[in-house]
């Protein structure tokens, strides 16, 4: 779940992200952009919040998905895992 404030060419953003079960899951977590895409390179950061871990939330320019991974690049999934994200990104 999530939310979003867009002001001109920036958006705000704010998203959980619960994971009950992994599966074949693997790497980051890809996460697609409220509105728009990227104008430029941007990291938003967060937290794995049952862990305490850093997490950031990689975009890259021209982009409408970006990736969670822990501060350290590993996966951050993983049963039990709620991570919180909070960021500012300029759309095109």
């Amino acid at each position: 779940s999530g939310s979003f404030l867009t002001i001109g060419k920036l958006v705000y953003f704010t998203c959980s992200v619960v994971i009950t079960t992994v599966g074949t899951a693997s790497g980051a977590i890809l996460l697609p952009l409220p509105v728009g895409t990227t104008a430029r390179a941007a990291t938003a950061f967060g937290a794995a919040h049952n862990l305490g871990k850093a997490v950031n939330y990689r975009l890259l320019s021209s982009d409408t998905t970006g990736a969670i991974a822990f501060y350290d690049n590993t996966s951050a999934i993983a049963a039990g895992n709620t991570i919180v994200v909070t960021g500012i990104y300029e759309q095109t």
